[in-house]
Parts: structure tokens; C-alpha cells; sequence
């Protein structure tokens, strides 16, 4: 909620604000990119798979533990599996999304890695729409 709150206070103020959705971070990494760069014309071409190096991208006390970049972490990564997330496919405007069943609020779907445990019917309701709020604007 705090982050669409804000949400809605920036581009009431009219600053520019991009969305990117951590599942297409990782599996749809060519479309982020591409997002990233006409939302940021200046920082010129990016790299998804740019691996930080020690002592001249990151250091010791950073705490860093990168060990590959994010579009090979995506490449390995079973969003399904370990996350509850089905991909989506931008290019066709179909919305990625967590898989919980609307209809059955308290049914555990592992929404959150479980931490959707702790919170009460009314809770999840606003966590829902919440992230349903952020998902359609991550494709913007």
C-alpha cells in the first residue's frame, strides 16, 4: 500500500515513475531493458547480465554476494516454483502474475514465501489489490 500510495503521489506531482515487475526483471529481461533505457535515455545501453567485480564496482563492506548477472539468475530460476510467479508475455499484453486464488483469500498459494500466513482475510484483500495496482502499471 505504501508503495502505491507513493505511486500515486508522484505522478500526481507529475514525475516520471517506472514500474518493473521482479519476474520479468528475471525471465523478460530483453523487454526491462528496453524499458529502461527509453526511461532513462541518457544512462546509454544496458547490460542484464553485468556481474559487479570487487574492489571496482562493489567492496568488502558492501556485503555483496553477486555472483552472475540478473539475466543468467533469470535463466536459472523457476519463478513457479520458487516464487508463485507465472510469466507473462509483454509482447502480446498478457500481465504476468502471482498465483492466488481471489476467491479463496485464506488459501495458502505461498504468495510472498509464506509470509501471506500472518496476515488476516482482510489483509491479503489489500495486499491483492495492492499488487494488482503495481502489476498493470510494471507494463506501462
Amino acid at each position: 500500500e505504501k508503495q502505491v500510495e507513493l505511486h500515486k503521489s508522484l505522478a500526481a506531482a507529475g514525475r516520471p515513475v517506472l514500474i518493473i515487475n521482479y519476474g520479468d526483471l528475471l525471465k523478460n529481461s530483453e523487454f526491462t531493458r528496453k524499458r529502461l533505457e527509453e526511461f532513462l535515455p541518457c544512462v546509454g545501453p544496458l547490460n542484464m547480465d553485468f556481474v559487479p567485480q570487487m574492489g571496482s564496482d562493489i567492496w568488502p563492506g558492501n556485503d555483496m554476494k553477486i555472483t552472475v548477472g540478473v539475466e543468467t539468475y533469470g535463466k536459472q530460476s523457476d519463478l513457479e516454483e520458487c516464487c508463485n510467479f507465472q510469466l507473462g508475455n509483454p509482447g502480446r499484453g498478457e500481465l504476468g502474475k502471482c498465483l492466488v486464488d481471489d476467491n479463496r483469500p485464506n488459501e495458502k498459494a505461498d504468495f510472498l514465501g509464506g509470509l501471506e500466513q500472518f496476515l488476516d482475510t482482510e489483509e491479503q484483500r489489500r495486499l491483492m489489490e495492492a499488487t494488482r495496482y503495481l502489476d498493470e502499471l510494471s507494463y506501462v
